[in-house]
């Protein structure tokens, strides 16, 4: 299967918002990102994973990284 190449966190980002994503643990997720661009050059995604619940990043090696969980609907305001 093919992977989504993934170079910088502004481009994660970007797709995040578009896709509605966002970090289950922001800060620690961040920096283990951070981690694998610097020693490896980019973090691997799955296509089909951005229309799930859940996506996985994983390395280069194959292992993953973290997580991103789709963003819940918020309560409508009556």
């Amino acid at each position: 299967m093919e992977m989504e190449t993934i170079n910088n966190l502004k481009d994660l980002e970007i797709k995040m918002e578009k896709n509605k994503f966002e970090y289950a643990n922001p800060r620690m997720d961040k920096r283990s990102i951070l981690l694998h661009l610097v020693n490896s050059g980019a973090v691997y995604v799955k296509p089909d994973d951005w229309k799930e619940r859940r996506l996985f990043l994983i390395s280069s090696s194959g292992d993953p990284i973290c997580y991103l969980d789709k963003k819940r609907r918020e309560a409508k305001k009556r």
